[in-house]
């Protein structure tokens, strides 16, 4: 009998990052992010891509093709965010999945692009990666009993994807005082279009501000407090988990 399961993986893009505005086609988006499956081989069949917008009013949706890179070990980074790959060899790949510019929905989802990659088929006359059958690396320290570890990362294959934002803090005594509610602004910008409850926001200098309790139109409530001078008005504020995977596997 076929056994099916899923895993969410939420790669970090830092703010800092996301604040140098679009990546050029070939980028690495995000470095080897690890993520746990059951101690066992399994074949991955599915992967869902939630990708949030532009940091805009609107907002401008970003939809844009990627390759997903599979690996059981990290040691040979992928290279620094934002710029092309390092080019150093590696025996760790365990295969590839594309995602391609057509496998979105439409524009009715501005605020989140979902995408698929259409696994052992063709789309925009490429082929297209998938079904892998991968085996955990089970020494990696730290990982949970009964389970191994595999890692994915991300490289753009378009000039488009651009997490760059214009929501600021609107707050005069931000840096002057505690607070758990943070007045923002930024033109015509509405935060609901761009953040959920627990969401974790960074400043465009990595500063931590903390994870999303709420959200309202023109102001974000946190879970905890944030201390004095680690923001000052006028900064930008990002979610660091701009992507999420969605991975379906079958043992």
């Amino acid at each position: 009998m076929k056994k099916f399961f899923t895993v969410e993986v939420k790669p970090t893009v830092s703010a800092a990052t996301q604040h140098l505005g679009a990546f050029a086609s070939g980028d690495v988006v995000f470095d080897w992010t690890a993520f746990e499956i059951p101690k066992t081989t399994a074949k991955l069949v599915n992967l869902t891509v939630l990708v949030r917008p532009q940091g805009n009013s609107g907002p401008t949706t970003n939809s844009d093709p990627y390759h997903f890179l599979f690996a059981d070990n990290n040691t040979v980074s992928l290279g620094t965010p934002h710029a092309n790959p390092d080019h150093r060899p590696g025996n760790d790949f365990l295969g590839n999945v594309q995602v391609n510019a057509n496998s979105y929905t439409g524009d009715t989802h501005n605020s989140t692009a979902v995408g698929m990659a259409m696994m052992g088929g063709t789309a925009d006359d490429e082929t297209v990666g998938g079904p892998i059958v991968m085996t955990p690396n089970v020494d990696v320290v730290g990982t949970t009993k009964g389970f191994g570890t595999l890692y994915v990362g991300g490289i753009v294959r378009d000039a488009s994807l651009d997490f760059s934002s214009i929501l600021v803090v609107n707050d005069a005594d931000i840096a002057s005082a505690a607070h758990t509610t943070i007045v923002t602004g930024g033109s015509s910008m509405d935060n609901r279009e761009h953040f959920l409850a627990g969401d974790v926001i960074h400043a465009q200098d990595d500063a931590v501000v903390g994870t999303l309790a709420s959200v309202a139109e023109s102001a974000i409530t946190l879970t905890s407090e944030l201390g004095t001078s680690v923001l000052t008005n006028g900064d930008t504020l990002y979610n660091i988990h701009p992507i999420r995977l969605k991975l379906g596997f079958e043992i």
